[in-house]
């Protein structure tokens, strides 16, 4: 015969447990209106998008959004990532108003142009740095401009970096800093000892020209990336060794004008094992600074 067992529960202890069921039971029927409504303001949502063309189809919140397969293909085998070189590109312009004592306007600009690099192993250190110099009163023509280039390239069998091209380049206007019927310009291409001096860093020292250079830094005159097809400053008259830097070029207002095609990148392109080039220019009159950095 089962055992009759009589339990005397207190009535606190049960109106907890019910208030505790309501509570549940409040919770559960909010998360289920949470649920509705996040449902249809994601149907209305995919509705609107459906009715606009070119927007690609609402997949909720947690599905990834679609590729295209033809965007994201490679078309072409990478190239074994080597040793490579991070250049930095910085260039500051102090721009100046000075009287000439007659009650004219002069201006002068100076740019300082700082190159850095650095590779495994290294810090970023100054590779080069240029100053520019212009004086220019209001009847001058258009505003001063200097630019740097760097053309890289890679060895397709090793991925290592090749010797770069690095161009300086500066023009100045008419008036008290050049001559009186039109613009003169200078450029200076450098490039660096191939193969790239990767496990050491020399110091960059100073040379007559008042230039900071690295020791690895040569004239770019005498490579094949300034003859023939490759040459991208072709469109400047190369300046004779008594008249500045034998890797210097110039050009007077009867030569042909490279103010059209200061660079042209379509001719260094060519060469073989080209990479990309990346530029950087001061143009505004103004005191200001300009940066870029240039990853493998």
């Amino acid at each position: 015969m089962p055992a009759r067992v009589n339990l005397n529960v207190p009535p606190r202890l049960i109106e907890s447990a019910r208030a505790a069921q309501y509570a549940n039971r409040e919770a559960l029927d909010g998360r289920a209106l949470t649920e509705k409504i996040r449902a249809k303001a994601q149907a209305r949502r995919a509705a609107v998008l459906r009715q606009q063309s070119g927007v690609a189809p609402d997949r909720g919140d947690d599905s990834p959004p679609g590729r295209d397969p033809l965007k994201w293909r490679i078309w072409r085998k990478r190239r074994p990532l080597g040793r490579r070189i991070t250049y930095t590109i910085e260039g500051v312009r102090d721009f100046d108003v000075i009287g000439d004592g007659t009650g004219a306007i002069v201006y002068t600009v100076i740019d300082e142009w700082t190159i850095y690099v650095e590779w495994d192993g290294y810090e970023k250190k100054i590779w080069a740095k240029l100053l520019f110099l212009d004086i220019k009163i209001d009847s001058d023509i258009g505003a001063p401009r200097s630019a740097v280039y760097i053309s890289t390239f890679v060895d397709p069998q090793t991925g290592d970096e090749l010797a770069p091209l690095i161009s300086w380049i500066s023009y100045k206007t008419s008036g008290a800093g050049g001559p009186i019927d039109g613009i003169a310009g200078g450029a200076l291409a450098m490039t660096l000892e191939d193969p790239i001096p990767f496990d050491s860093f020399p110091e960059t020292t100073q040379d007559p020209y008042g230039r900071l250079l690295n020791p690895a830094l040569i004239p770019a005159s005498g490579t094949n990336l300034l003859a023939g097809e490759y040459n991208p400053l072709h469109a400047w008259t190369p300046v004779a060794p008594d008249q500045g830097p034998p890797l210097s070029f110039g050009y007077g207002v009867t030569a042909a004008n490279p103010l059209a095609n200061e660079y042209d990148i379509s001719r260094i392109e060519l060469a073989p094992g080209y990479d990309k080039t990346s530029s950087l220019a001061l143009t505004e009159e103004r005191s200001y600074g300009v940066s870029i950095i240039v990853k493998p």
